[in-house]
């Protein structure tokens, strides 16, 4: 996604944004709690997010 934003000086940049999906199959029914730990998104060679 891409967001205009104007600088303090009267400039227009702009914001690259990525959205990362994670998909969790779940089997079963007595799971109730699941938290995701130590997860960090890193650019790589061509500024493309990855997923660490």
């Amino acid at each position: 996604m891409i967001t205009p934003q104007v600088e303090t000086g009267g400039t227009i940049g702009i914001i690259i944004r990525y959205a990362i999906r994670i998909t969790v199959h779940i089997q079963g029914t007595t799971i109730t709690n699941i938290s995701v730990e130590n997860v960090d998104v890193i650019p790589d060679d061509e500024a493309r997010p990855n997923l660490i």
